[in-house]
């Protein structure tokens, strides 16, 4: 038997590359799942068309966003935060940072924006492994999540690892700034800057679970068009190899001989119990697999590296006016990608997503607006369909890591965990470069960037973060081998994010799951 721990994208494709070698696999997840109640309602919109949802029944799953110390929303999901293991995160002292952590059933894809882009060749630089190693697990990550996208001006930078489904509609907006974008081609890419239409994890085709522009991609679509990591949980449960086992966190992992165990608690009785078998696969994301490496090898009071992805978000004017963008059937998750290959703003790709309307922007028109009184009627048609968000991140290597560091905590109990994030004048500097070649293009690209309005991201908000245990050719240390193993765990494979030697700017899931796929799918061989 393997044991897998975490039913996030990490976990669900590790277990399901074991079932296609051949092994038997048992999940263990805390599994924490949306209300009773909220499900309730999810269920009865997804049972209906959108024309006949009752607006009580909406506005209690799009529920409302919030902003603790930044201008970044926290989001929800269909009104709820229960993808956040909140209890855990508040033991935690984070000191200029704002890691997160979840015990929910498919993690943090409950919450995520579903965009979809490899690492290029160049990102593996450093790496133990090649882009050539990882496109076979590419292509599996990739049908798993059933991708949709166009055959665009990126394919030559990013090309597809599997055939990709039908590209989700794009709204009025991208479609005037695509038509802006390619009628400045050569221009831009002399720049270089490359452009297309956004690949996301979002299901475009069949009738029950296909995306139906109803705008609430970012709050919870109720036909569950946004792929989740349950959706690939559910699917497994149907496998006869395959044991899910819900309500456990695993408090420790130990290791001997061609035996591995993994000792978890109940979060209903906080009893324990142990699982012993042929391999323990980690996938409970950074923060948590951290806490239980530390916790199982006694390594407190050492520093560890925790990388991050520097994010921002950048309010966009268009340079034309699309009318009635508030009336238009439309999903809102990324609409356009821009990539940034310029050596003067940084040696690595810098990744730009850009979001036409949506709920988020209608809330911030409104706050903006306010004061104006008569006249807000007439701003708001003048700023409804020309604003634009663009949501940016760096190379991990554009920022100083968090330091996480344990102390011990009582007998049984999990170690204190310490985050300490460092001042980041090369991500603010790097930034800064991105916001000049944006202004300098904004005739090509068809946008006017409002720098004033610029929200840079608290290191590790987004929670694209991980690294801890890099993986290396010659591991030291707490450094992993290639198939994500510590020297004093050699039965235990971490298989999440904590194990890329670096974080790409390009989006963060899909490498984690074809890393995770390739380990797992390697160790059943």
């Amino acid at each position: 038997m393997h044991y897998v721990v975490g039913s996030g994208p990490c976990g669900v494709i590790a277990a399901q590359a074991l079932l296609d070698r051949g092994a038997a696999v048992t999940l263990i997840d805390a599994g924490v799942q949306l209300e009773p109640e909220r499900q309730a309602a999810v269920s009865r919109l997804a049972a209906l068309p959108p024309e006949s949802w009752d607006a009580a029944s909406v506005d209690f799953i799009r529920g409302s966003s919030a902003s603790e110390g930044t201008d970044i929303p926290i989001k929800l999901a269909y009104g709820s935060d229960f993808p956040y293991a909140k209890g855990e995160m508040a033991q935690i002292i984070q000191d200029g940072s704002k890691c997160l952590q979840s015990f929910a059933q498919g993690g943090l894809t409950n919450l995520w924006g579903g965009s979809v882009l490899p690492n290029l060749p160049q990102d593996f630089e450093g790496w133990p492994i090649s882009y050539e190693q990882m496109r076979p697990h590419y292509a599996q990550a990739a049908r798993a999540m059933k991708i949709a996208g166009a055959r665009d001006e990126l394919e030559s930078l990013f090309p597809f690892h599997a055939p990709p489904a039908e590209p989700a509609r794009p709204s009025r907006q991208a479609e005037a700034l695509l038509a802006r974008l390619k009628a400045n081609t050569g221009t831009l890419e002399a720049a270089g800057i490359r452009f297309g239409r956004s690949r996301l994890a979002l299901r475009t085709e069949g009738e029950d679970h296909a995306c139906r522009y109803v705008g609430l991609c970012l709050s919870g679509c109720p036909y569950s068009a946004v792929w989740t990591a349950t959706q690939l949980l559910e699917s497994l449960m149907k496998r006869p190899n395959f044991t899910y086992r819900p309500g456990l966190k695993a408090v420790r992992v130990e290791s001997s001989g061609a035996r591995a165990r993994v000792i978890c608690r109940s979060l209903n009785d906080d009893g324990n119990i142990s699982f012993i078998g042929e391999r323990v696969f980690l996938a409970c994301g950074p923060i948590s697999t951290a806490r239980l490496v530390i916790d199982s090898l006694v390594a407190y009071g050492r520093p560890f590296r925790l990388q991050f992805q520097p994010y921002f978000l950048l309010p966009l004017l268009a340079l034309e006016n699309t009318a009635g963008v508030s009336r238009e059937r439309l999903h809102t998750l990324a609409q356009i990608y821009l990539d940034i290959l310029d050596p003067k703003i940084s040696p690595r790709a810098v990744h730009l997503q850009i979001y036409t309307y949506d709920e988020f922007i209608r809330q911030r028109l409104e706050r903006a607006i306010r004061p104006l009184g008569p006249l807000r009627g007439l701003t708001r048609s003048l700023f409804e369909g020309r604003l634009l968000f663009l949501q940016g991140y760096l190379h991990s290597d554009e920022a100083e890591p968090i330091e996480l560091k344990a102390l011990p905590a009582p007998s049984g109990e999990a170690c204190a965990l310490s985050l300490h994030a460092r001042d980041q004048p090369r991500t603010r500097t790097a930034i800064r470069r991105v916001l000049f070649k944006l202004a300098a293009n904004g005739r090509r690209l068809g946008v006017l960037p409002l720098a004033p309005m610029l929200a840079l991201g608290i290191p590790g908000e987004g929670n694209h973060i991980g690294g801890t245990f890099p993986m290396r050719e010659n591991p030291g240390g707490f450094e992993t081998d290639i198939l994500g193993r510590l020297p004093g765990l050699p039965g235990v494979h971490i298989v999440d994010s904590s194990v890329l030697p670096a974080l790409a700017a390009t989006t963060f899931t899909y490498t984690a799951m074809a890393n995770a796929h390739r380990i797992a799918w390697t160790v059943a061989a």
